[in-house]
């Protein structure tokens, strides 16, 4: 009988790592009932603080309890330790721990950017905290201020989080926009005035310069390239490093930076062992092509695996739904920033400035390609019939109430989407469809 190693079906999976594919696996994981345990293990409390963050942006609602590895419960839960790992045993599937042994079912490694973050030294008392409720109201008592460098979601997911917990936060962006990768500059805008409103400041085109250190040699604030000053007793840098995996340097699946693996991201040389996150090289392919995710969620990484690996109901088109501070990113289908002559977008934004309706078509036939909305919810299945029998751009726009997930301003938003809509696909069938006399002239001449 063949072996079963679909991780779901097994008592312990543990993942090593906490970036955004683990938040990925979680969010999978949330949409099937699983038995058995789900294990993450970080090397430090930022792990657990930026899991939790990319959990609430992800609108995971799924418990994470902190636990010990001698000490993990039996019953069926996702729990999260603290530890140091020193080495596996691959052949008896234990885990090392400095703080004691794990014994896994299936294991999964996730080579991925984590944030790094430099603490006051009055800080680093968290590690004696033994839940995320008493990390929180030490934090709102201890009237701390935060910087974070970085404008990609997973640094609106930490501003979010440190700006609840009533830390005066601001986000240091490199970049003109937040999240540029991702959103068309119009959103990004409405975003940027969004998250200002909520009291999180934003620098753009800027990066930390210097940092401001007291007597004894802790963070005090930071100095930007423009020479603004900010003083804070934490600095996160989202873009920080990738894990070490030192006790995986002997093994043959392991350059030290990239991990080999096959079309399901599982580790050939030693079972029920996968991979995710960033640097993955597949092994069947002659060329050792490095494997970059770059997708919030449900990239490609995530996807391959639990194509194999999960009987979770899975759409035929992307959705992707992400909330910072109570505004909602939705796209549906394959949604790029990049569009080019073969493409078109009618974009829509509401004049309170929090909700815009983009959609994505072809030029040719008006065929939708996705959707993208900030503020207004559909209903995926909807958008994603209209993707795959390939309704026209109008026939879409004909049938919003009976997609768009109802809210009290729904009529108004439909009434205005509509509106606009005509009069801008009027003025393209003029140019897709020219006069008399120029149909006239263009076959003359």
């Amino acid at each position: 009988m063949k072996k079963n190693t679909k991780p779901f079906n097994l008592p312990h999976t543990v993942l090593i790592g906490a970036g955004k594919s683990v938040a990925e696996f979680l969010l999978v994981l949330e949409k099937k009932p699983f038995e058995g345990r789900v294990t993450i293990i970080g090397e430090s409390w930022t792990d657990l603080f930026f899991l939790q963050s990319l959990c609430s942006l992800m609108k995971i609602s799924l418990e994470i309890t902190k636990s010990e590895p001698g000490d993990l419960p039996g019953q069926k839960g996702v729990y999260f330790v603290f530890s140091e790992v020193l080495k596996i045993d691959f052949d008896r599937k234990e885990i090392f721990c400095r703080k004691g042994v794990l014994r896994y079912d299936a294991l999964i490694l996730v080579n991925e950017n984590r944030p790094k973050a430099l603490l006051h030294q009055h800080l680093k008392y968290i590690r004696k905290f033994t839940s995320a409720h008493e990390f929180e109201s030490w934090i709102r008592e201890g009237k701390t201020a935060a910087v974070i460098e970085g404008s990609d979601f997973s640094s609106l997911a930490m501003a979010e989080r440190l700006s609840t917990l009533g830390v005066k936060t601001c986000l240091v962006c490199k970049n003109s926009n937040l999240a540029d990768e991702y959103l068309p500059n119009e959103e990004a805008c409405l975003l940027a005035k969004h998250l200002k409103n909520k009291g999180i400041g934003i620098f753009f085109n800027q990066q930390i310069d210097t940092y401001l250190i007291d007597e004894p040699g802790n963070i005090t604030g930071v100095r930007l390239n423009d020479g603004k000053e900010f003083s804070c007793t934490l600095v996160i840098h989202t873009s920080g490093f990738f894990p070490e995996f030192s006790y995986l340097r002997e093994t043959a699946f392991y350059s030290g930076e990239k991990f080999f693996v096959n079309h399901s991201h599982q580790i050939i040389t030693v079972s029920d062992s996968y991979a995710l996150g960033q640097n993955l090289s597949h092994h069947e392919k002659a060329e050792d092509k490095a494997l970059i995710g770059t997708s919030m969620c449900s990239g490609p990484g995530i996807a391959s695996f639990f194509q194999d690996h999960s009987n979770a109901k899975r759409t035929k088109y992307p959705f992707v739904q992400l909330e910072v501070m109570g505004l909602t990113w939705s796209v549906y289908g394959d949604f790029s920033t990049k569009w080019g002559r073969d493409t078109q977008n009618f974009y829509w934004e509401h004049p309170n400035g929090q909700i815009s309706f983009r959609m994505h078509y072809d030029m040719d036939d008006f065929s939708i390609k996705s959707l993208a909305t900030l503020g207004i919810e559909f209903e995926s299945q909807f958008v994603e019939n209209a993707i795959q029998y390939r309704w026209e751009a109008r026939e879409l726009i004909e049938n919003l109430e009976v997609g768009m997930a109802y809210s009290p301003a729904s009529s108004e938003i439909i009434g205005l989407i509509s509106k606009a809509f005509s009069v801008e696909f009027k003025e393209l069938n003029k140019e897709n469809n020219p006069s008399l006399i120029d149909r006239i002239l263009e076959r003359l001449f």
